[in-house]
């Protein structure tokens, strides 16, 4: 029932216990009812992007529902994905251009979830990071690129030109 969803979310979010994340979860990547609020709520919740419990359902949902997202929402997730959690939760001690190489790798990975999506310099970036090997970092101004994509017409969310390619 579309009013009965946001209760059962909200209850299942304030509970402590991780187990109840994988629900809300799994509730919104399998529901028929969209609830976009709900969706950022969960999927813009870099908590969650970085819990590792909870990695196999926010997935899921991000796979199923980021086509639901409003644009701006859009947005700040694709920034969050490629900002949040890059660093070494082990603290490793790495060089600068390990670090970089094992961040594209994590950069690479989230986006390939949302590829299908991605337009723009978004999707040259994405194109960069899954056609290179491990042998050294994407060359790209990760701040500046991040920058762009508020930036009206030149955000990777734009429709593209007819003449564009892939």
């Amino acid at each position: 029932d579309r009013n009965i969803l946001p209760a059962v979310i909200r209850a299942l979010r304030g509970n402590r216990w991780c187990i109840f994340d994988r629900i809300r979860l799994h509730i919104l990547a399998h529901t028929q009812i969209v609830n976009r609020d709900l969706l950022a709520e969960a999927l813009l919740d870099e908590k969650l992007l970085v819990e590792y419990q909870v990695r196999v359902e926010y997935t899921a949902l991000l796979k199923a529902r980021y086509a639901s997202l409003r644009k701006r929402d859009k947005e700040r997730l694709v920034t969050m994905l490629t900002s949040v959690g890059l660093d070494d939760p082990n603290g490793a001690d790495e060089s600068d251009g390990e670090r970089l190489k094992r961040q594209d790798g994590v950069i690479r990975d989230r986006l390939q979830l949302i590829q299908p999506h991605l337009q723009g310099k978004w999707r040259d970036y994405f194109d960069e990071l899954a056609g290179r090997t491990s042998t050294s970092p994407v060359a790209w101004d990760r701040a500046n690129l991040r920058a762009e994509i508020s930036i009206g017409d030149r955000s990777p969310f734009a429709p593209r030109p007819a003449h564009a390619t892939l």
